[in-house]
């Protein structure tokens, strides 16, 4: 909700109004990634999660090359229709569209957490519908057997675990600060060092 409601401003012919939208978008849009990969890393069974681990991946491939399609349809930057063409508004309000589906999905299809989360709250109903889901098992005796089997498997990972680590004492803990901060601004300055304009605008820069 949070990133179709970040595309409104780029709508605009406004560039601090981008700038806010495309920064919301942006957070929102890593939260969504990092929740999605997550979600799979607790819901695919252990023997398919190399087949599944690139998915957020490609998706994300998907998308970049979507972008680039549809930067086709602009008009070159040295004619005088840049100042008059409106297609960079389909461009900006396409991801309502791809978010729109996902939200439905996310409220129709999958409606429950995942199966590690539902048992981390000992949620035993809800995690055996996801197992009844995810594990097309023949029969009743079977889904408990493999429900059973992943209770098992998960109170043995958590037995000797310890201490779990909070978002805000991995910030502000000296302990885990350092740390913390160092890979948030690795990712940070990876973006903001300009290669996806340098990607975008090679063949300019090239000429």
């Amino acid at each position: 909700i949070v990133s179709i409601i970040a595309v409104v401003p780029t709508l605009f012919r406004n560039f601090p109004l981008l700038l806010i939208g495309k920064f919301f978008f942006g957070f929102s849009s890593g939260c969504l990634i990092v929740a999605s990969s997550l979600y799979l890393n607790e819901t695919v069974p252990v023997e398919y999660s190399y087949t599944f681990g690139f998915t957020t991946n490609f998706g994300v491939i998907i998308g970049i090359m979507v972008c680039l399609l549809l930067g086709l349809g602009l008009p070159p930057t040295d004619s005088e229709a840049v100042t008059t063409d409106n297609f960079w508004r389909f461009i900006n309000g396409f991801p309502i569209i791809v978010l729109t589906i996902q939200l439905v999905c996310w409220v129709c299809v999958f409606r429950l957490e995942s199966i590690q989360f539902l048992l981390n709250r000992r949620n035993m109903d809800d995690a055996r519908k996801q197992v009844a889901k995810v594990y097309k098992a023949g029969s009743a005796e079977e889904q408990e057997r493999i429900f059973q089997t992943l209770v098992e498997n998960h109170d043995e990972a958590n037995k000797d675990k310890g201490v779990s680590v909070g978002y805000w004492q991995a910030l502000s803990a000296p302990s885990y600060r350092g740390a913390t901060w160092l890979v948030t601004s690795v990712a940070f300055f990876n973006q903001m060092s300009g290669v996806n304009c340098i990607g975008i605008y090679s063949t300019t820069l090239f000429k």
